[in-house]
């Protein structure tokens, strides 16, 4: 099926904004109106809606940028940025009603994305601890920092998204003026 991939793609996309307006509720008929085809013409790349949705969480963690594992070169603050909007994307790539839907209907797929994101979790708290180990980062509890973390990255479904350098830069440096 490889000449059907840029199709494939585009049915995903379109499938992925339906998928955030309409979570679990959303049908086959539906996705096939926004495409405008007949509902027969999803089945060579969908069997059923559940194939649909273990797709769209395929299609979400190929299409998250994933930093290279060597930062040697790179500062810690950019270190951390990258990882930081890498975790981000797990979540904003869903809107909150997709993701309770996803933990409620569809458990393997909603795995699949907090393995991810304890993985990704993992290295931002490695680029930490060896912040800390190097000295530029006070010693720190990684769990309390991903808490913090969790609550800044996913504020996105209430509000628009914050700033993720200013967010790093406050993560960072605190709230005390810096000295001139």
């Amino acid at each position: 099926m490889p000449q059907h991939e840029p199709m494939r793609q585009q049915i995903l996309t379109i499938a992925l904004t339906a998928f955030n307006q309409y979570g679990n509720t959303l049908t086959m008929d539906q996705l096939a109106a926004r495409l405008s085809v007949s509902p027969s013409s999803l089945s060579p790349y969908f069997s059923s809606k559940a194939e649909l949705v273990r797709q769209l969480v395929s299609f979400i963690r190929t299409r998250i940028r994933q930093p290279p594992l060597s930062f040697s070169y790179r500062s810690l603050t950019d270190e951390l940025q990258d990882l930081l909007a890498t975790y981000r994307e797990l979540f904003t790539a869903f809107s909150q009603n997709a993701l309770f839907d996803l933990k409620r209907h569809y458990p393997e797929e909603w795995g699949s994305i907090m393995e991810l994101r304890e993985s990704q979790w993992q290295r931002i708290a490695t680029a930490i601890n060896s912040g800390i180990a190097s000295s530029p980062l006070r010693p720190v509890d990684t769990k309390l920092v991903q808490i913090m973390a969790d609550g800044m990255l996913l504020a996105p479904f209430r509000q628009p998204p914050p700033a993720l350098a200013e967010l790093l830069d406050i993560l960072l440096f605190g709230i005390a003026r810096r000295a001139p």
